[in-house]
Formats: structure tokens, C-alpha cells, sequence
């Protein structure tokens, strides 16, 4: 099932989205298995994409930890992912104004790679 949580670090909030046990491994689409578990940050005012980066690098400590729980919390999915703490990429939504762009969410996701069967 996929599930929403949230994590406050250094006063920055972040919404954390990952599935949970109750989630059929057989019905995830596995070539997009890097999307299970990714922390959200949405700022707060005008904010460029360094910035953003900034806090996520920041925060990394305490956004890992937090998936570490989840993972600790679920393992009868993750059994089935070798895991890396590291982030294995990012989405970022922007809104121009006046030639510039901010950042309205920033997400990052973390590194899973499918156990293969033998």
C-alpha cells in the first residue's frame, strides 16, 4: 500500500512517501522499483534549486534514517531490494517568474536495486 509520512529536520519539513508490507511485489512495476521510498521537500518561499540541494544535503542524515525505519518497519518488501544509502535520483517541479525560476518541490529518491532470482 502506498503510504505518506512526514519528517521535520533542522526545521524543514518533508513529506515521505514509500510502500509498505501490504504491497504485492508482484504487482509493482519493476523496472520502476527506484520510486518505493523518496523524501519531499516543498519550500516554504522563493527558493532556487541550490538551495533546495543545500537542505537535502543538509538533512540527508535524518531523511536516511527515516527510510531506514521504513525499511526496518517493512521487511517482507525491502527483503527483496538491495538498498544503498544514497540518493539514486531527483524530481524537481519549478514556476517561472519574471526570468527566474523557483523550486516549488524538490524530491529525492533511494537507491533500490532488485534482488534477482536464481
Amino acid at each position: 500500500m502506498y503510504c505518506i509520512d512526514k519528517l521535520i529536520s533542522n526545521g524543514y519539513n518533508f513529506l515521505i512517501f514509500y510502500f509498505d508490507d501490504k504491497t504485492d511485489i508482484s504487482e509493482l512495476d519493476l523496472f520502476n522499483y527506484g520510486y518505493l521510498i523518496s523524501a519531499r521537500y516543498c519550500a516554504t518561499h522563493k527558493q532556487n534549486e541550490e538551495e533546495c540541494v543545500e537542505i537535502i544535503n543538509e538533512c540527508a542524515d535524518d531523511i536516511f534514517a527515516k527510510f531506514n525505519e521504513i525499511i526496518v518497519a517493512n521487511p517482507k518488501l525491502y527483503q527483496h531490494f538491495n538498498i544503498e544509502k544514497v540518493f539514486s535520483r531527483n524530481t524537481i517541479q519549478k514556476y517561472p517568474e519574471m526570468g527566474r525560476s523557483y523550486v516549488i518541490y524538490y524530491e529525492v529518491y533511494l537507491k533500490l536495486e532488485l534482488i534477482q532470482k536464481q
